[in-house]
């Protein structure tokens, strides 16, 4: 595994090394902003979009192998999030394949 180097920095710290020019953007209105690298939006974007509502979550009791918590725990913040979006694909996936056979 390559060596990560993590450093850290105060706001103090922040404020004194920044060197964007505030003012300056506090002064431009639309017309100043360069957008020719953004591309143009039309009707076809908005035929790639899907709404998807959250679902309801229901709280339960489940016993699950320590080493499977630790797993996903050790992933930080999110974990029972994650372990959710796992069995959600599992889900899918069947539905997709037993839908398939019939």
């Amino acid at each position: 595994m390559k060596e990560q180097h993590i450093i850290q920095y105060s706001t103090h710290n922040l404020a004194e090394n920044n060197t964007s020019d505030w003012e300056r953007l506090k002064s431009m209105n639309e017309d100043d902003i360069d957008f020719s690298d953004i591309p143009e939006l039309d009707e076809k974007n908005w035929d790639l979009v899907e709404i998807v509502y959250p679902t309801e979550k229901k709280r339960i009791s489940l016993y699950i192998d320590a080493d499977i918590l630790d797993f996903f725990k050790e992933q930080g913040k999110g974990y029972q999030t994650r372990m959710n979006a796992v069995l959600r694909s599992y889900v899918s996936a069947k539905r997709r394949k037993r839908t398939k056979t019939t």
